[in-house]
């Protein structure tokens, strides 16, 4: 068994550190006195090797051997290799592969100086940024229906996004977002639109009054004889106005139905460009209208004659189902 000295130590058991303490109880010799050993030792404490390091760098080992690197110019050398724990040049070696290793490894990406475009440009390929602003194929991504994006705009974003050096992946999560706040955004504009829309033609009936309905009529004949579809009526009525649309309509059409009643123009057939639902519009209107009910009963040729075509239109829209 050794002795007890040499496994217990100074603190009775526990293990100490490289300090003085455990260079005591390692001798077991008592705190004010040092053992030829412990002086020895403690005479090249901080110099695990043994040696000691000039001013030049060179080490200067007790024992009168000269360390295994030799001779080092820069004193932090010798101090650095000490401090790494390197005991020969195969260590060195070692250390130095290893370094290299983790440097060129596949997953490693030493990050370039900037204005460095070259060195970034490797960083962003591999990164997953495609080869040219096609690569994102954004024409390829799912839209919102009724949504076409602005192509022009898009492909500038791909052009920039290219140029910053976004992945393809960042780039569809970029453009997905995009997409669905402006869209969102539009159909907020088109609500907004078609509300001012109903308040406008709102307010032009309650203007117009009974007559509403002939006012309507009158328009549509306007927009007939103009050859505008109902969607191009709201097209430019979302840009002057849908009441002022139908006012200029509206004045468009009611000499034609003038001129067809009076039998001025084409011989009384103008009235066969009214549809069933414009003739049955302005039999109501006549309807209530005393002054023309007066006329009609008196034999006025006019007013019979528009009481009377107005009707035929009706009843063939009535026989066809029109």
């Amino acid at each position: 068994m050794a002795d007890e000295t040499e496994t217990t130590g100074a603190a009775g058991g526990e293990e100490s550190g490289g300090g003085a303490g455990a260079v005591l109880g390692s001798l077991g010799g008592s705190a004010g006195t040092l053992t030829s050993e412990g002086a020895k030792l403690a005479e090249g404490a901080g110099d695990p090797a043994g040696t000691a390091t000039d001013k030049s760098g060179e080490a200067e080992p007790k024992d009168g051997r000269a360390p295994w690197y030799g001779k080092l110019g820069d004193p932090a050398l010798a101090d650095y290799v000490q401090t790494k724990g390197w005991k020969s040049v195969e260590d060195v070696v070692k250390s130095a592969r290893e370094v290299e290793r983790l440097a060129m490894a596949p997953d490693k990406l030493p990050l370039p100086k900037d204005g460095d475009k070259e060195g970034w440009d490797q960083v962003y390929d591999r990164l997953g940024r495609p080869k040219s602003p096609e690569g994102y194929e954004l024409g390829k991504m799912e839209l919102p229906e009724g949504y076409t994006p602005h192509q022009p705009l898009v492909d500038k974003m791909a052009q920039v996004a290219h140029e910053r050096g976004l992945s393809k992946a960042q780039m569809e999560g970029l453009f997905e977002s995009y997409v669905q706040e402006e869209f969102a955004a539009h159909q907020a504009a088109e609500a907004a639109r078609d509300e001012k829309a109903s308040e406008q033609t709102a307010a032009l009936q309650k203007e117009v009054g009974p007559a509403w309905g002939a006012f309507v009529a009158d328009a549509q004949l306007g927009a007939k004889e103009l050859g505008l579809s109902a969607e191009e009526v709201d097209g430019v009525g979302h840009v002057i106005g849908h009441d002022k649309v139908l006012r200029v309509l509206s004045k468009i059409g009611t000499p034609l139905r003038q001129d067809s009643a009076g039998d001025t123009h084409d011989g009384g057939q103008g009235f066969r460009r009214m549809e069933p639902a414009q003739a049955q519009a302005r039999i109501d209107e006549l309807t209530k209208d005393e002054g023309f009910r007066k006329r009609l009963r008196a034999g006025d040729q006019a007013a019979t004659r528009e009481w009377d075509q107005l009707n035929e239109v009706a009843a063939a829209g009535r026989r066809t189902g029109g």
